[in-house]
């Protein structure tokens, strides 16, 4: 029987202890003075850490020994309760206050409040629960810890329109439910939600582009809790830079299609810019005000138009803006009406001629020929006409039957797409006193050929004794017979004839029974040998701003070196009229001015491309830029005997060699005296012979570049 009541008294005990262990219930606040009377208007407010808590039982005790009993409330985790001590009053000054649970076991007290000011402070524990009590503003029903936003920060530190900003911040409180960014723009404020990265950092990523705003933009963080409370911190700012902005003029294309028919103006602006930068396809140059075609367009794009691609940029105090680029298509020129059949004011003996005419757009780069706008009239009557493309070229052609005798007139028109609109009327005559073979050059055509086989096929309306060529830029021309007694050659099946690399002007000619001759010309040009870049040099080491190219093709069109350090990236085209040729090699030098990135390593290639529009590309080579010329700080001698002690103070970083030249020498040539500097001094001792001698000193660097000082002059006894 003892024995139960000692398991009993230790289970009572176990579970009392558990009661104050498990208890997670704290006092959080006090309000002991508030505005206005005291009576009735005293709480006090509790804070659960732990699980859901009943509190029917639960008291609070005063330093009088009065209780304040709880009434049949359950407070859930991390939840705060504030009652309103309702006929139960609590001292100003002094008081302590005890919390109890329904088992009468201490859970939590407080020693010694005060407050005597008639405001809106109270007693807290800061943090919630387990903090020391501090007095401050109330926070009734929510938490003590109040939130805070520190380390507002934004990223990249230079920023132009259309760039992406990110914002960050650190944010602390008891219950942050959202973070929100907020960018006040002209249009009003632009609210990002937060990203949580974890230990109280959120940021936001805003796309600048989307913003309208400009310059100085301010921005600034709210921070939302669980009470709903939000709260703000101030405002921090980011600079826009403005993108560089285009103005045409005029703004729209003034032809069909989105093409400019004249030469506009062109107008960059950006008040934010310390320069600005444009080019036309290749090189760049400096904006100083309103420029037009002739500023820079290659291949004389204001007279031979084209679709040319405008990028412009600015430099910033901070950065280079990314390149803004525009597309305009040109065509200043009328279509020409060429190859007239039969020709203007011919004469010919069929009464079913074909006739057609050429609509050449002169430049390969214009518009191109609008096919359904063109028209053929014979004889005042419009007719039916066949209409081949030939690239942006066009030919129109009809075959006409049982024409009469005599003089007939043909007027052929048509529109190029940009809209200009062309018109040519010609005559001809038909005479059936005489007949004449007709030759028809299929193959070969005026036009490039990559293989030196060309294929031949030639068809006549009525058949000849002999169809034969000539090749006149053969070394002996001379006539050679394709056929006899023939109407074709090289209709049925496929015969070809080797020509010269390069220029081929040939002729083919008929000659009937009666020994008459009728000939036709065409002229092609031959290159069949793929380009070759034999050599670039520099290889490695360093470069100043020439670039030396050699290469091996006889009918180059373009060569281009692409450039650059991984960050900026250029182009520039080699002057390959400046080559010189020495038996198959041609010897190129391309000078670009590399002192933006002088000091730094770049890499560079060159693209090589030949009239039949085949490219080739050289290795990649890396290289050091230097182009700073050394300087020469000092030159000083001393005599000794017939010995002379140079001393030269040289600034170089890349020495290659000093060396000096004795103007007074029978035959003056370089010699060398230092090929590396020890503080900047190059100091050498030389024997010279009896007489004056005359000096020129010269520093030169690893990528070329020198300097000299002429007239060192001194005597040797």
């Amino acid at each position: 029987m003892k024995n139960w009541r000692i398991i009993f008294i230790f289970v009572f005990l176990l579970v009392l202890s558990a009661q104050f262990v498990l208890s997670s219930v704290f006092l959080n606040e006090v309000e002991l003075n508030p505005s206005g009377s005291d009576v009735d208007n005293q709480w006090i407010e509790v804070f659960n850490s732990g699980a859901s808590q009943n509190l029917s039982g639960w008291y609070l005790n005063d330093m009088n020994g009065n209780n304040f009993y709880f009434q049949n409330v359950t407070i859930n985790s991390n939840n705060f309760l504030s009652l309103n001590l309702t006929n139960y009053t609590l001292s100003d000054s002094n008081e302590n206050i005890s919390l109890y649970n329904k088992l009468n076991v201490l859970q939590d007290e407080v020693l010694n409040l005060s407050d005597l000011d008639d405001d809106n402070k109270t007693w807290q524990r800061l943090p919630d629960g387990t903090g020391d009590f501090i007095f401050k503003n109330s926070t009734k029903g929510v938490s003590n810890y109040v939130t805070s936003i520190n380390d507002k920060t934004h990223f990249p530190s230079c920023l132009v329109k259309g760039e992406e900003v990110v914002l960050n911040a650190n944010v602390t409180g008891f219950c942050v439910n959202e973070v929100i960014f907020s960018v006040f723009t002209n249009s009003g404020q632009v609210n990002i939600t937060g990203n949580d990265l974890g230990n109280g950092n959120y940021t936001a990523v805003v796309n600048s582009s989307l913003l309208n705003a400009y310059n100085n933009v301010s921005w600034t963080v709210y921070a939302k809790d669980c009470f709903n409370q939000t709260v703000r911190n101030g405002d921090e700012y980011f600079y826009l830079n403005n993108r560089t902005t285009l103005t045409v003029v005029p703004s729209n294309p003034n032809g069909l299609n989105g093409w400019y028919v004249t030469e506009p103006i062109f107008l960059l602006e950006n008040g934010d810019s310390n320069s600005i930068f444009y080019r036309w396809n290749g090189n760049y140059f400096t904006y100083t005000g309103l420029f037009d075609l002739d500023d820079g367009t290659p291949n004389n794009g204001n007279v031979t138009g084209g679709v040319h691609v405008l990028k412009y940029w600015s430099n910033f105090s901070c950065k280079t803006e990314n390149d803004n680029s525009q597309t305009f298509k040109f065509d200043f020129l009328t279509p020409f009406i060429t190859d007239l059949t039969p020709g203007d004011g011919e004469i010919i003996d069929d009464v079913n001629p074909e006739i057609s005419a050429y609509l050449d757009e002169i430049y390969q780069s214009n518009s191109g020929i609008n096919t359904s706008t063109l028209l053929m009239i014979l004889d005042n009557s419009s007719v039916s006409f066949i209409n081949q493309s030939f690239g942006l070229d066009a030919k129109v052609k009809y075959n006409a039957e049982n024409l009469s005798e005599g003089i007939h007139t043909i007027k052929v028109g048509g529109m190029d797409n940009a809209g200009h609109y062309t018109e040519l009327e010609w005559d001809f005559e038909i005479n059936l006193s005489t007949l004449a073979i007709n030759i028809s050059i299929n193959s070969p055509v005026n036009e490039l050929y990559e293989n030196r086989n060309v294929p031949i096929n030639v068809t006549l309306d009525k058949e000849a004794d002999y169809i034969k060529y000539i090749n006149y830029d053969d070394k002996k021309p001379g006539w050679k017979i394709l056929c006899k007694d023939c109407k074709d050659y090289g209709k049925t099946s496929t015969k070809t004839k080797r020509f010269l690399e390069g220029e081929n002007n040939l002729s083919f000619m008929a000659i009937d029974s009666f020994g008459r001759e009728f000939s036709e010309n065409v002229s092609i040009f031959i290159d069949s040998i793929a380009p070759k870049i034999k050599e670039v040099e520099p290889k490695t080491g360093y470069i100043d701003s020439n670039f030396n190219i050699n290469i091996i093709e006889d009918n180059p069109t373009n060569m281009s070196i692409f450039y650059g350090n991984g960050t900026i990236n250029m182009g520039s085209d080699v002057n390959l009229s400046e080559c010189t040729n020495v038996k198959s090699v041609k010897y190129c030098n391309g000078f670009i001015d590399l002192s933006e990135f002088n000091g730094q390593e770049i890499e560079y290639y060159v693209n090589l491309t030949d009239i039949m529009n085949r490219t080739v590309k050289s290795k990649i080579n890396k290289v050091m830029v230097d182009t700073v010329n050394p300087v020469i700080n000092s030159v000083d001698f001393t005599n000794i005997g017939r010995r002379v002690e140079l001393r030269i103070n040289v600034s170089e970083l890349n020495l290659e060699e000093v060396n000096y030249i004795d103007l007074e020498d029978r035959t003056p040539k370089e010699r060398r005296l230092c090929t590396k500097l020890t503080n900047n001094m190059c100091v050498k001792v030389l024997s010279f012979r009896p007489g004056v001698h005359n000096l020129t000193i010269n520093a030169v660097d690893q990528a070329g570049n020198n300097a000299f000082v002429d007239d060192v002059i001194f005597n040797i006894a």
